[in-house]
């Protein structure tokens, strides 16, 4: 095909045609006119002979979905798919396969659809594992479901109906940043960037960092926050709760989905706020080794990778590698992953140990991705 100029349009006056394939991509700095030449071509300042304007259509890639229309698009997401899929597994002979990712999908989706009870936080997962499964036409309805959730007066999200409800409860860290994830992969900015407003807050309400981390607030009914004052932090000192900073093994991987969230708005925006929060909880777990050296350190791995992307640093590529050797070390002969930290004494259910494998699989492929891109 040719690219044709008509008549210049903004800072793009001459081009020089040359035959193209059909699958191009443009390249060049920042300014270059790699945007104009393609608004030219959306407004017919440029043309492209024997395809007529109407069929010409100028997609936003990082929403997944066409200017001015409220749907998502099943090419563009499957060009999302795609890529993700290369970014994370660099050998196609080792790519899980996507039909039994599907089944399971579709079984978790299942639940949301018949109203049995999900998590929020779960709710997050499906939202986001759509596109990647390429159930598009389930895609925006979950992201309808996450943003029900959500309180907007605080940035966080509700972990069940009934805290929906009653309008009071837990919020949390974890919920906040796995939520916010499937807002943005649905191409819900405005309210992704609500749950990171809430991590900021709850980050900048600690009363001190010398002994520990509050992970949750405990909204309380009929509170509106219009006398300035947040929600109250829960206080209950437990692993899924609070950062012990004087103890082992605290649970890094709850802060793994707040973390991406941060680093992906901060892409998305370049909005320095973001990468800055995200820094924060990062460093949180970085002052002793001892903090995040255990099982659940696989959600942490992912973050550190998406973080890594950006800060290059020593600690970050440290620790990135003690987690990953952590996790290697730490397999059972059944090829499973037995939960650490959130363990409660006894045998783990199935469920956990799915869940932990899950989510172990997910740190180390981005893990190993970071190592083919470095």
């Amino acid at each position: 095909m040719k690219i044709e100029l008509k008549q210049a349009y903004k800072s793009v006056s001459t081009l020089a045609t040359e035959e193209l394939p059909d699958f191009a991509i443009l390249i060049g700095r920042n300014g270059a006119g790699k945007t104009q030449l393609l608004e030219a071509l959306r407004d017919g300042s440029a043309v492209i002979p024997n395809i007529g304007g109407n069929e010409i259509e100028m997609y936003d890639m990082v929403r997944f979905r066409p200017p001015n229309t409220g749907q998502a698009n099943r090419q563009a997401n499957l060009f999302a798919r795609s890529t993700a899929e290369a970014y994370l597994l660099s050998q196609a002979s080792e790519r899980p396969r996507i039909e039994t990712a599907r089944a399971i999908f579709d079984h978790c989706a299942g639940d949301v659809e018949r109203e049995r009870p999900v998590n929020t936080y779960d709710r997050g997962w499906l939202a986001w594992g759509a596109a990647l499964c390429e159930r598009y036409d389930l895609q925006q309805a979950l992201a309808d479901d996450v943003a029900a959730y959500q309180d907007r007066r605080t940035g966080g999200f509700w972990d069940s109906a009934a805290a929906r409800s009653s309008q009071a409860g837990l919020q949390g860290a974890m919920t906040a940043g796995m939520a916010g994830l499937g807002l943005l992969a649905a191409g819900r900015t405005e309210p992704a960037r609500l749950a990171a407003r809430f991590l900021d807050e709850l980050w900048d309400g600690q009363a001190s960092l010398d002994d520990g981390f509050d992970a949750n607030r405990q909204v309380p009914a009929h509170w509106d926050g219009r006398d300035g004052r947040a929600p109250p932090f829960y206080r209950e000192r437990t692993s899924r709760h609070y950062v012990d900073l004087h103890g082992t093994a605290q649970r890094p991987a709850r802060f793994g989905p707040a973390i991406a969230l941060l680093v992906r708005l901060h892409r998305l925006t370049g909005d320095r706020v973001h990468l800055a929060c995200a820094r924060r909880y990062a460093d949180l777990f970085l002052r002793r080794d001892a903090l995040y050296l255990c099982v659940e350190s696989h959600k942490y791995l992912w973050a550190l990778c998406e973080l890594l992307q950006l800060v290059p640093a020593e600690e970050y590529r440290a620790a990135a590698g003690n987690c990953a050797r952590y996790l290697v070390a730490s397999q059972q002969k059944d090829g499973s992953w037995l939960p650490e930290a959130s363990a409660t004494g006894g045998e783990p259910s199935f469920e956990l140990v799915l869940n932990t494998v899950g989510n172990v699989l997910v740190g180390l492929a981005y893990y190993r991705s970071y190592l083919n891109h470095v």
